[in-house]
């Protein structure tokens, strides 16, 4: 008989199948029956088996979970939804679900056991931890430099202090000083009238001005802003009403344009003396002006012409006028002054002949002289002073 012991086990024993590599041993059948779609069966004589194919789907795309639809893979992975179909029953507390608390708030765990009732979050227990990002709706701190705009309503500020030239706080402000000068009396014990004046070099006083003072006044008080000043001297009266009582210092009752001709008694007595207006128009000498002296004594003579070469136009202002001084010792006359134009402006372009002296005895007489072409109105005056 033959020997069959090398084969007959593999005909008659178990079925050795390898799954994924590992072997398993299941009973033999007369028939092998491979159930699904898509299996193939494959001799692989050269390591003495057969290799059954079982077709499995893809790697889907995505990320999440992969999810048979309708007995088909879908194409990309998903997360499970808890509000669909994928999903049933309630998911117990002790593997992360919840039953349904009572009150209002947050669900909270306690040493690993929902709480019956929900409640607020208690930002001061050991539930919170960290900080609130800000972008959360935490907070950091505030910088006033960049982290604000606008101004701030007055409302909102509390009251500051003050220092330097002002006290107090910014409610209730009280300057001390002005630009660090110090001023010494108070508010409500003033004088009306009074100026501030300075009264050190950091501190300001008020009071009156003092004109004595050259730091205290400059310039000139305009006219207007002027009371009219006493009169002394050669002039009696007021700035505002003057009346000359001497001239060079001598005594007298008249100025040169007016007519006085009775000496005084007084020494040193003046007298002025005025002529009568006189036509010219011939070369003979005429006299204008004649004071007579009272005595052979010491005399200062000032003697002014006016004169105008037309005979029909008033003697003033637009007139040509010449000045000259005499002075006499005894009956004896000298020109200390001799005629000159008074305005050169107003004399300037005329042909004024001059006028001369004469005396006699105590006598002093000016005289003119015109022209046989020309005809001048003349007016004299003089003044004299010193004691016969």
């Amino acid at each position: 008989m033959a020997d069959v012991t090398s084969w007959l086990p593999n005909l008659l024993g178990p079925i050795k199948i390898l799954i994924n590599g590992v072997l398993a041993n299941i009973p033999r059948r007369s028939t092998f029956n491979l159930i699904g779609t898509g299996l193939t069966a494959v001799d692989n004589p050269s390591n003495d088996r057969t290799d059954i194919t079982f077709p499995i789907g893809g790697v889907p795309s995505g990320t999440g979970f992969s999810h048979i639809t309708g007995g088909t893979q879908d194409g990309a992975a998903r997360a499970v939804n808890l509000a669909s179909a994928d999903v049933t029953g309630v998911l117990p507390t002790a593997n992360g679900g919840y039953v349904t608390p009572t009150a209002s708030g947050f669900l909270h765990i306690t040493g690993g056991t929902q709480d019956g009732a929900a409640r607020a979050v208690n930002l001061n227990s050991a539930d919170v931890t960290g900080v609130l990002p800000s972008a959360n709706g935490g907070f950091h701190t505030v910088s006033l430099t960049t982290d604000v705009s606008g101004v701030l309503p007055t409302a909102n500020q509390a009251a500051q202090l003050c220092s330097g030239d002002v006290t107090g706080t910014t409610a209730a402000t009280v300057v001390a000083k002005i630009n660090g000068t110090t001023v010494s009396s108070a508010g409500g014990a003033l004088t009306t009238g009074k100026v501030l004046r300075v009264t050190g070099v950091s501190s300001c006083d008020y009071g009156a001005v003092d004109l004595a003072n050259s730091n205290a006044v400059t310039g000139t008080l305009p006219t207007g802003n002027q009371a009219s000043q006493a009169m002394g001297g050669s002039c009696a009266g007021t700035t505002a009403s003057c009346t000359v009582v001497q001239i060079d210092g001598a005594s007298g009752n008249c100025p040169i344009t007016c007519n006085q001709t009775t000496w005084g008694t007084a020494p040193n007595e003046v007298l002025s003396q005025r002529g009568t207006v006189t036509t010219t128009n011939s070369a003979a000498a005429t006299t204008i002006l004649t004071i007579a002296l009272p005595n052979a004594g010491t005399y200062k003579i000032n003697v002014e012409v006016v004169a105008s070469n037309t005979a029909g136009t008033s003697i003033g202002e637009g007139g040509w006028s010449l000045r000259a001084v005499y002075h006499s010792t005894g009956t004896t006359f000298s020109v200390d002054v001799a005629w000159a134009a008074i305005d050169t402006a107003l004399s300037a372009g005329a042909t004024l002949p001059t006028p001369t002296v004469t005396t006699s005895g105590t006598n002093f007489i000016v005289q003119v002289a015109g022209g046989a072409s020309a005809t001048y109105k003349w007016h004299a005056f003089a003044q004299v002073t010193g004691a016969g």
